[in-house]
């Protein structure tokens, strides 16, 4: 029997915030599935990573220079064998991007990338094609597989559906098929392109290694712990969590609020804030740690905090894989009821669920836990019986096989 084989399109890997992409590719690995990884960045030179990640890293190829010579290979390669098909592929990039000059600067520039991937996917014999995101990777994919006349398929997760593409539709269309990690997502993505089939579109979500992320023997911190872990952007809420810390501190709850936080457009927002309200003595920022610390973290909650809103870019959460990685720990969750978290979140069952932006019920909901520790012990049991059932990584991976690489 052959081994199965499949070419990853990533934009970077490793990518310290992306665990579930590079937990499916080891869990992959693990079935014996021979994944080659494709990345048109290089890691971030001094960025954290998590452990066991260095061994993904020699074994990925990188295309992040746009000069190399085996990237122009890859490029004349083609015009001389495929012109055709080349002019095909210019031809149906320029239309749907000519209302958006950027994003189609942004797209010629992978062209010769992509033509040097597709390239070695041929010279190595791989006709089997998966980018991880709607945007530029699914873009690879989508150029690479014409070239090779091979099929492709791509995950599509947040924001690369909320936020504007402009070839999204033709990417769903030539794919094989389209995965995406919520119902949610996928009622969006039908409602948006109404030409689409059901059955194109097949929901798999992110996994979690309910292994590494195990429910640990903990007692109720003296000073009741709320963690909360994400990119400082919009979506994520942090200005609406810092206005919670500050309403219960007004209220003489005696907390800690711990944020394990990656650098992003609202940094600099969410740092001013923290001056203002003054919440130097209740609320920690910690830079962002590799997985081992983000579970020793989780180990030391008392309850986990997202309060995600819809940004004003149209971006929003799917469903944060930090969500799914408390629950498998037992922790209490509070979070909102946007995109695909209520799909997780039962509001009560699972966890408590606040409107968008209230501020006031997100403190309201914090103290309930607080001063409710039976609520919470059930809260967190109800959340990992859920995560085992829903989004262990092998059954996941199991879903991911069976409808879109078999």
């Amino acid at each position: 029997m052959s081994t199965t084989r499949v070419a990853y399109i990533l934009s970077r890997f490793p990518v310290l915030t992306e665990t579930f992409i590079i937990a499916e590719v080891q869990e992959l690995r693990k079935r014996g599935i021979d994944v080659e990884v494709f990345s048109l960045k290089k890691p971030k030179r001094g960025e954290t990573y998590h452990k066991n990640t260095e061994e993904l890293i020699k074994t990925t190829h990188y295309y992040p220079y746009l000069f190399s010579s085996f990237i122009w290979k890859g490029l004349f390669y083609y015009l001389l064998n495929k012109p055709l098909v080349c002019l095909n592929i210019l031809n149906e990039i320029i239309r749907t991007h000519v209302k958006n000059p950027l994003q189609l600067l942004k797209t010629l520039a992978v062209i010769p990338k992509t033509f040097a991937i597709a390239k070695k996917l041929n010279e190595s014999g791989l006709k089997r094609i998966h980018a991880h995101w709607a945007t530029v990777p699914a873009t690879a994919a989508w150029i690479a597989a014409k070239l090779n006349d091979i099929p492709y398929t791509f995950t599509a997760h947040a924001w690369d559906i909320f936020e504007t593409d402009t070839m999204l539709e033709e990417k769903i269309r030539d794919a094989e098929k389209v995965v995406t990690i919520s119902d949610y997502n996928k009622q969006y993505l039908l409602e948006k392109y109404r030409a689409l089939k059901p059955d194109k579109i097949t929901v798999v979500h992110c996994g979690v290694d309910l292994g590494k992320f195990a429910a640990l023997p903990h007692e109720r911190n003296e000073l009741f712990t709320i963690l909360s872990i994400g990119r400082l952007t919009e979506k994520k809420g942090f200005d609406v969590l810092l206005d919670a810390c500050r309403i219960l501190k007004d209220r003489n709850v005696r907390f800690q609020c711990r944020i394990v936080y990656v650098g992003g457009d609202y940094e600099d927002k969410i740092f001013r804030m923290y001056k203002t309200l003054d919440l130097r003595e209740t609320v920690q920022f910690i830079p962002g740690l590799p997985q081992e610390g983000i579970i020793e973290e989780y180990s030391r909650a008392d309850c986990f905090v997202l309060p995600s809103v819809i940004a004003g870019s149209n971006d929003r959460d799917g469903i944060p894989v930090v969500i799914l990685e408390a629950l498998a720990m037992e922790l209490p969750v509070v979070t909102t009821y946007v995109s695909g978290i209520p799909e997780v979140i039962k509001d009560k069952e699972t966890g408590l669920l606040v409107e968008p932006g209230s501020a006031e019920q997100l403190a309201d909901s914090i103290e309930r836990l607080r001063t409710d520790s039976e609520l919470s012990r059930k809260l967190g049991k109800a959340g990992r019986d859920f995560v085992n059932r829903e989004f262990e990584i092998s059954s996941c991976v199991d879903r991911l096989l069976n409808t879109a690489l078999n």
